[in-house]
Formats: structure tokens, C-alpha cells, sequence
């Protein structure tokens, strides 16, 4: 029975420091860790968000698709500019007119 009660004694006092020096031993380890962002993301093989680099990107397609259409246009027209304009100009009008009949009979039947 003494050998028993020694036996739990020596168990706990042994748990007791090693899980004591344990938790000392990950605090101090803890310390020491770099906790950067950019180093752990560099590390993991991620890259950084960059929101400006980003937009930047978007932007530059953005005009770099307008300036494409604009050339495809140019190019593909079947009319030359000046009768083309004028085309477009008319149909947009008529599109207007009809746009706005109804709502002057609006006020007319009321």
C-alpha cells in the first residue's frame, strides 16, 4: 500500500512539472514566432493581396478592350462615318419620339 501511495505521489508531482514546463516552454517558443503576415503567406506559397496592382489590371483591360471594339468598328462599318451618324442620329430620334407619345397621352386621357 506505501509502495502505491508513493507511486501516485511521484505520478502527480511528475505530471504536475512537465505539463508546468511545458506550458513554459511553448510560451517561450511562442514568443519568438514571426507573426508577419507577408512571411507566412510567402511561406505557404500564397501571395498577398494587392488591391491597387488589382484594379489597375481591371482598368487597363477595361480601355484596352474599348480601344479594340473602337478599331473592330472603325474597321467593319458598312457605311462611311458621316452617313453612319446620321443614320444612328435619326433612328435614336424616332426611338425618343415613341418613347415620349405616351406619356403626353397620359395627361390627355386623365
Amino acid at each position: 500500500m506505501a509502495a502505491t501511495m508513493m507511486e501516485r505521489l511521484y505520478k502527480g508531482y511528475l505530471y504536475r512539472n512537465i505539463f508546468r514546463d511545458a506550458k513554459r516552454f511553448v510560451r517561450k517558443q511562442v514568443r519568438n514566432i514571426e507573426f508577419d503576415r507577408d512571411y507566412w503567406l510567402h511561406k505557404v506559397g500564397l501571395t498577398t493581396y494587392s488591391p491597387t496592382k488589382t484594379a489597375l489590371g481591371g482598368i487597363s483591360l477595361l480601355l484596352l478592350g474599348g480601344v479594340a471594339g473602337a478599331l473592330l468598328g472603325l474597321a467593319l462599318a458598312p457605311k462611311p462615318g458621316a452617313q453612319l451618324r446620321t443614320e444612328v442620329k435619326d433612328r435614336a430620334m424616332k426611338l425618343f419620339e415613341r418613347a415620349g407619345a405616351p406619356a403626353q397621352e397620359v395627361p390627355a386621357r386623365a
